[in-house]
């Protein structure tokens, strides 16, 4: 079957698929991160993982990493990302890019949800330290657990890390 003005072969769709979706499937879930509260401080640094199939993940291209949720005194408080992950690089300001900043009343029951200005793009096996800091005087600002395991939460596609 030719077009007669063209030359090409006529392939059917069913064998021309793309190998990857050409779109963003919008789905939305929360990390559910048991709530101890163990102690406040002015900042926290943890891993975050997108899980390659070779890890136990389901195939996907990237996640898409666009809000995180905190609570405690709050007030001006920044989000700071870094390439695989935070260790050794506490110290390295270089290092860090910021993907968030505002400023928020204490909120130290209710969660306060952090629309990251930068969303965080993982590829499946990628990794990257987060650091969650504020500038409010004292060490009442953010709420945080001990670290009770290897991995503090742990899905199909995503995992985070003490």
């Amino acid at each position: 079957m030719f077009d007669s003005e063209s030359e090409e072969e006529f392939i059917p769709a069913i064998l021309n698929r793309p190998k990857v979706a050409n779109h963003v499937v919008h789905e939305s879930f929360t990390a559910d991160t048991r709530d101890h509260e163990d102690h406040t401080f002015c900042g926290v640094m943890f891993d975050v993982q997108c899980k390659g199939v070779e890890h136990g993940g389901v195939p996907l291209e990237f996640l898409m990493i666009t809000s995180l949720s905190i609570r405690g005194d709050l007030g001006p408080i920044t989000v700071w990302r870094t390439e695989g992950t935070y260790k050794k690089k506490e110290h390295s300001q270089g290092l860090w890019e910021l993907v968030y900043e505002g400023e928020h009343p204490p909120s130290r029951q209710e969660y306060t949800i952090l629309d990251l200005q930068t969303p965080i793009r993982l590829m499946q096996g990628e990794s990257c330290g987060l650091y969650v800091h504020s500038k409010l005087p004292g060490d009442d600002a953010i709420v945080y657990d001990n670290q009770r395991s290897a991995v503090t939460h742990e899905d199909q596609s995503f995992r985070v890390l003490p």
